[in-house]
């Protein structure tokens, strides 16, 4: 049995660890990697966008607190 192993292992091995076939596999594995970092990327920039947005919302809500033009206890102004 530990002979017919060796042979398989071995035969495994060449096929597995060619170099054009492991080339293969790596830049497989690198153009997913790639993908998945630019979806990542487009990600935070859209999480990055919604932050400002939000921001400038919290910002135009302070300044009409401010001038009188909307109340703190204002129920239209309450989240949900």
């Amino acid at each position: 049995m530990d002979v017919l192993d060796e042979k398989v292992v071995g035969c495994l091995e060449g096929l597995l660890l060619e170099k054009g076939h492991l080339e293969k596999l790596l830049a497989g594995v690198l153009e997913r990697r790639e993908a998945h970092a630019d979806k990542l990327k487009d990600r935070i920039v859209a999480l990055r966008k919604q932050a400002a947005d939000a921001e400038a919302k919290l910002t135009r809500l302070y300044a009409a607190i401010e001038n009188g033009l909307a109340e703190l206890d204002d129920s239209n102004l309450r989240a949900g």
